[in-house]
Formats: C-alpha cells, structure tokens, sequence
C-alpha cells in the first residue's frame, strides 16, 4: 500500500533507551517519553525513557503485597496522571503433602 499524501516513507530506526525485552506501555504527557518495563518481570520495574537521551529512570515498581507464587506482571494501564493503575497477576501455588511411615 503507498504511504499517505504527503508523508514521508523512511527506514525505520531504533528509538533510544528501549531494549529489545521492553513492553511499551504508553508515551507520558510531555510527548518526550515513555513508559517501558521488561515483560514477565517480577516486580515489574517501570521505567521512564527519555526518547532524546535514552536516560531510563524509575517510575514505579509493580508487586502485590503477597509476593507468595507471583510469577509475572503484566497488562499495566496507568491513569492519565500516573498516580493510579492496573495490572493482571500471574501466580502459582500449590499443595505440597508430607507422607511418613509409606511402605
């Protein structure tokens, strides 16, 4: 499909600070970052990237107060202002039995 009126067609190039393991999770309100975080990290370390220098610096860290059997973080949707998000929760428990006297 050719490019829109007016458009410029270019090559695409890497955009400073992301690393290949990143989700992006939205640009912030200045339009001069974004936010990104490693998938299936836990906690899942949020980080600000700066699209100009590639500085990263930390935004938020996000765990559940019960760490027990948390695997992975992911699916984070932060409000507007950042004070407030989401996020789905992987998480494995099991039962582990003790058996004594088997024979």
């Amino acid at each position: 499909m050719p490019p829109a009126a007016g458009l410029a067609v270019r090559s695409p190039t890497p955009v400073a600070g992301l690393e290949r393991e990143d989700v992006i999770l939205g640009f912030r309100p200045d339009g001069r970052s974004l936010l990104a975080m490693h998938a299936w990290e836990m906690p899942g370390r949020v980080e600000n990237a700066d699209l100009e220098t590639g500085q990263r610096t930390r935004f938020r860290e996000i765990a559940p107060n019960n760490m027990i059997g948390a695997i992975a973080s992911g699916g984070v949707d932060f409000s507007d202002d950042g004070k407030s998000y989401a996020y789905c929760l992987v998480r494995s428990v099991g039962t582990l039995f003790s058996v004594e006297g088997a024979q």
